[in-house]
């Protein structure tokens, strides 16, 4: 048997599910949400991110695993996939970086989505009515969400940052959306953020995103922050 790190005090191997993890994946079970490729992926326990303990150190609950994903989600991420994520995770400069600023850090989705299919993917997050909005503007219905690191600021900046640093309204509805589903926060619960001169997006409660293009009629807008992991 190879040599497996455990903790002394719990004797849960390093490598494995959490304990809330765990405990997810048996109300999984119970009602009957769980799949054949979810089970599979919950087995592997995340191993193609060796070093996840150190990260998880680093990042707290501000890091979202794709098994993660996985199982809150029944979102099936390819070994792959998997191996892409695990390689291109950030250095641990940017992780401490993104911690100390207040970055959360997701994976996209297991191959490209566009708003709708994450919208079908996510129930809730998003009504139709307002995908229609979003696919009625230019440049914004046919790009789709990738298969790579995600990180954005927990709330929102007063200042408009670079235009690269502003994210796709899809990229934000699927962090959103993640972060909800896994961790059960509602990021930006209070805030409505404009992404450029007519489209905003926020309050997000029970009843999801709010999206509209009546910013006028909004007061004290922020802006959404993604850290760009390509620098």
């Amino acid at each position: 048997m190879k040599n497996i790190k455990k903790s002394l005090a719990t004797g849960w191997p390093s490598g494995a599910p959490t304990a809330p993890q765990f405990r997810e994946f048996l109300s999984q079970i119970e009602s009957r949400k769980i799949t054949k490729e979810s089970f599979q992926l919950f087995l592997r326990g995340g191993s193609h991110f060796k070093d996840r303990a150190r990260i998880r150190n680093i990042m707290g609950d501000d890091i979202i695993f794709p098994d993660e994903v996985s199982l809150a989600c029944n979102i099936h991420y390819s070994d792959e996939v998997l191996l892409k994520l695990s390689r291109s995770m950030p250095k641990t400069r940017i992780l401490q970086e993104l911690k100390k600023k207040g970055f959360a850090l997701v994976p996209g989705p297991p191959e490209p989505m566009s708003l709708e299919q994450i919208a079908e993917a996510l129930p809730y997050m998003v009504h139709e009515q307002d995908v229609q909005l979003l696919k009625e503007r230019e440049n914004i219905a046919d790009i789709q969400i990738k298969s790579q690191w995600y990180a954005i600021k927990k709330k929102g900046v007063r200042r408009k940052p670079k235009n690269k640093n502003i994210p796709l309204p899809g990229v934000f509805v699927w962090l959103v959306g993640i972060f909800l589903y896994v961790r059960g926060e509602r990021i930006f619960e209070d805030e409505f953020l404009r992404f450029d001169h007519s489209i905003g997006i926020g309050s997000n409660t029970a009843n999801g995103l709010d999206i509209g293009t009546k910013l006028s009629e909004v007061y004290s807008l922020r802006w959404p922050f993604s850290y760009d992991l390509d620098d």
